[in-house]
């Protein structure tokens, strides 16, 4: 046998470099919450390194605990100080900031800094990886992003002003993080998934998050917010209309296995609703009469929302909630 062969058989008998959990969550958990219960029991305690992306003043990478970096400080995003201290720490947080100040201050003429290359290194050797925000989109499967502040030419001068889907490291759950499209009931993130390659998006509610687990092979829901999922289907999609994706609202315990795409939901979990989240709250009504339809008009197009085939009513009585309704976006500007 060949040293090359050897090679490969040491290789494929050997197993699998661990992969450890990478949570986004909507905003900072508030002390003795359900999310701060489920990251704690993520973190198995310990206490995580926190990076915050600060707009102001300049960086600062000896903090107890904390290490503040600068937007734009690609020097101090590829010190070694700032690697050994994330070489030592149980799991990191990454808090502040946006998905383009991120995308600016990680990479260097489109090469990673060594603040990736740590990141990345934390996160095989199985350490939890924690984005917080607007910092979850830099991790997830993509953010949003507007055309205008990339330095790319635009074929069309007009589209300028367009939302695209952008993804700076990958790392997190594979779908569209979009935090701000629920003031235009979630036509928005559905008008960018038409426009772009993604084929699943998650909103967050308040006190929620999503985790994944990569040797799991699933994302789970965690805090008590509750998420709202969307999934489109290839050849479902033209200029002005997405048709037949479907929707599901999801809360704590709930799962989704990625090699299968099943989603799992926990029998007891009923999703917290929030005031200004009034699309929640009509989903709600749509569980309690299935056969019924909504309809939503906003500035990105026309929503509908009704039963479909597979669609499955879950949850207490009193707060059951719908997995993968059907939903069509028409006229979409």
């Amino acid at each position: 046998m060949t040293p090359a062969a050897l090679l490969l058989l040491a290789a494929l008998a050997a197993p699998p470099i661990a992969q450890g959990p990478v949570a986004i969550l909507e905003s900072a958990p508030e002390e003795g919450s359900p999310l701060q219960a489920d990251i704690d029991a993520l973190l198995e305690g310990a206490a995580p390194l926190i990076i915050q992306l600060s707009a102001q003043g300049s960086s600062q990478l000896d903090l107890q605990g904390r290490v503040i970096l600068a937007i734009g400080d690609k020097e101090s995003a590829d010190s070694r100080e700032l690697s050994e201290r994330i070489r030592g720490a149980s799991a990191v947080t990454l808090e502040g900031g946006a998905l383009l100040p991120w995308y600016e201050t990680l990479f260097e003429a489109r090469r990673p800094t060594r603040l990736v290359h740590a990141l990345a290194r934390l996160n095989r050797e199985g350490r939890p990886i924690i984005g917080v925000g607007p910092a979850g989109a830099i991790l997830a499967g993509g953010g949003v992003v507007e055309l205008a502040q990339l330095e790319e030419v635009e074929r069309n001068p007009r589209k300028r002003a367009e939302l695209g889907a952008r993804v700076v490291l990958g790392w997190g759950p594979p779908a569209l993080i979009d935090a701000d499209a629920w003031g235009g009931l979630a036509m928005r993130t559905l008008r960018i998934m038409e426009r772009s390659y993604m084929s699943k998006a998650a909103h967050l509610g308040p006190g929620a998050g999503l985790v994944l687990l990569p040797r799991h092979k699933k994302v789970r829901v965690i805090g008590h917010g509750g998420v709202t999922l969307f999934e489109t289907s290839p050849g479902r999609r033209n200029r002005t209309q997405l048709r037949r994706g479907s929707l599901s609202l999801l809360t704590r315990g709930d799962e989704w296995e990625l090699a299968r795409g099943r989603l799992m939901p926990s029998p007891d979990g009923a999703p917290s609703l929030e005031g200004r989240y009034a699309f929640r709250e009509s989903l709600a009504r749509f569980a309690t009469d299935p056969a019924s339809k909504i309809i939503v008009e906003g500035p990105w197009g026309k929503l509908w929302v009704s039963q479909r085939e597979d669609t499955r009513l879950v949850g207490p009585l009193e707060a059951q909630r719908p997995i993968r309704a059907q939903f069509d976006l028409f006229d979409s500007p």
